[in-house]
């Protein structure tokens, strides 16, 4: 492996770092390394990249292993590998196995994520019981964790902030956001985490746009869980229209967004869909050329919302932002004067949900057994499932019925309305909070141990 410096030592404050994330799509190990190598050659030479990421992939996935393709990127790019770990069709068994042979292969650095829904997955392991195992005394991991700061109900946005901090309180050394284009929200996640004393890097993972994307614009989400507004995907529905000028607009909106994350006090951004080694060059000479152009925050802010003809990013009735005025001041001033906590209305517990609760609390439904504790549970519970967790702790609600089995809070992948991603049902971790918010217990939902 390479000896550059481990990338604990690269995220710190007043260092701007640069991660490309490799496409694993490739299932041909020889073409793979033909579409990489010249992007090795590339970071190999430029300093500010620290780092590439390869994505996990499961027997369920086409693509490359990342396992089998880690010593040649790490010698050829002379630069760290750091590894998504997945949750997505693994056990706990297959877990301890994924992380030991990463751990044989030389990889320090790792991102734990719960992985998208996929019908071919039977089995899921929380990125918070990643993260557990990868700090575990003896574990050799510095582990990041991921979070979905593009939602806008109150409950999916507080769902999200607050298994932030259970992942952290289970030993997440730095964050990274989901792809998403709305910089209100970029600034919304450094805000509470400035509210709540979370001292930990955050990386914006950012991506371009590609033709192949149109197709997802008419669904108004480019990503699993990320929603657009119909403005903004309008305007890149045009954008589309001129194959001649596509490239070079999604080339400087992402170069733009660079350069504001880095205005925000993003400790470095981890960019994706990026092809080759030209792509890279332009970003980057790109986003340096701006750097030095941006007196100020709000002159970016005025590029930026220029840009896209200062559409809004979100639709109607969904709009809920944590904080009033963002984006409408610079960045160095304290939260507490300028950018004020917006009221947080959790979506109301209905005469059922309130009824089953009080009932399942009264006659102990968590040490319920014998005849008939199946009916009783799926009746007060959602779901017959004996589970491995005391119900008291999830508010009576049972967590069985996510199609993942989520326990720790919910994953990023759900619908703009709060549903879940498969389309069918709310999610179920929406109900938990709105029970929690109104039994003032939300600061549970932060501790791992609950």
């Amino acid at each position: 492996m390479t000896d550059t410096p481990p990338l604990k030592d690269t995220l710190q404050p007043g260092v701007f770092s640069y991660l490309f994330e490799i496409d694993m799509k490739e299932s041909d190990l020889s073409q793979f390394y033909e579409q990489v190598n010249s992007i090795c050659r590339y970071v190999a030479d430029e300093e500010s990249v620290k780092g590439l990421v390869l994505n996990d992939r499961h027997v369920e996935d086409d693509g490359v292993d990342a396992l089998d393709v880690i010593s040649k990127i790490s010698a050829r790019s002379t630069k760290r590998v750091i590894v998504n770990v997945s949750g997505k069709g693994v056990t706990a068994e297959g877990l301890d196995e994924r992380l030991l042979k990463l751990t044989e292969a030389g990889i320090h650095d790792i991102v734990a994520v719960t992985g998208d829904l996929h019908e071919g997955a039977v089995s899921y392991v929380d990125s918070v019981d990643i993260l557990r195992k990868a700090t575990a005394e003896g574990a050799q991991f510095f582990a990041g964790a991921g979070i979905n700061p593009f939602k806008y109900t109150v409950n999916d946005s507080y769902g999200q902030y607050l298994k932030m901090i259970r992942k952290v309180n289970a030993g997440a050394e730095f964050i990274v956001t989901q792809i998403g284009w709305d910089m209100k929200k970029l600034q919304e996640l450094l805000l509470f985490c400035k509210m709540r004393d979370i001292n930990v890097p955050v990386i914006a993972r950012l991506a371009l746009i590609s033709q192949e994307d149109g197709q997802a614009l008419s669904e108004l989400s480019l990503h699993p869980g990320v929603s657009v507004s119909r403005a903004f995907a309008s305007q890149i529905q045009r954008e589309m229209t001129n194959p001649q000028q596509f490239m070079a607009t999604q080339l400087r909106r992402l170069s733009l967004q660079i350069v504001g994350c880095s205005l925000l006090g993003y400790n470095g951004v981890q960019i994706c869909g990026l092809k080759s080694a030209e792509e890279m060059k332009t970003v980057l000479d790109t986003a340096r050329e701006m750097m030095s152009e941006f007196r100020s925050f709000a002159e970016w802010v005025q590029e930026w919302q220029e840009f896209h003809h200062e559409v809004e990013m979100c639709s109607p009735p969904y709009t809920f932002y944590m904080f009033k005025n963002l984006l409408n001041f610079k960045t160095i001033l304290d939260w507490e004067e300028d950018f004020i906590p917006t009221e947080a209305n959790f979506q109301g517990t209905s005469f059922s949900q309130r009824m089953k609760y009080n009932i399942s609390s009264m006659i102990n439904l968590e040490k319920r057994d014998g005849f008939g504790s199946s009916m009783l549970r799926h009746l007060l519970s959602g779901h017959a499932e004996e589970t491995d967790y005391d119900l008291r702790q999830s508010q009576y609600v049972s967590l069985h019925q996510c199609p993942k089995s989520l326990y720790h809070g919910p994953c990023g992948g759900s619908r703009i309305n709060g549903d879940c991603e498969n389309g069918s049902v709310p999610c179920v971790h929406n109900e938990r909070i709105s029970m929690a918010a109104e039994l003032n217990e939300l600061d549970r939902l932060e501790n791992p141990n609950e």
